[in-house]
């Protein structure tokens, strides 16, 4: 979304900067857990829920809450 407020591609709107920050900020400022939660899914989906557990933990710790609650559910499903 935030790419097509940039372009000006949202029906009846013309490009919008501080709308497009709404968006591309936080994906910007979030950085490597992305790819440790990325990663931490692909396991789970392997099967593989120790090294999928370690991944979110290892998100959980750079601030990422959904990557904490992905944790939790692995720990509580053991």
């Amino acid at each position: 979304m935030g790419t097509r407020h940039y372009l000006g591609r949202v029906p009846s709107k013309s490009r919008n900067i501080p709308e497009t920050l709404k968006f591309l900020a936080p994906a910007a400022e979030g950085g490597e857990w992305g790819r440790r939660v990325r990663e931490g899914f692909d396991a789970f989906l392997r099967g593989a829920p120790a090294a999928s557990f370690l991944l979110f933990a290892e998100a959980s710790e750079m601030g990422y809450e959904v990557a904490q609650s992905n944790a939790a559910y692995l720990l509580d499903q053991r």
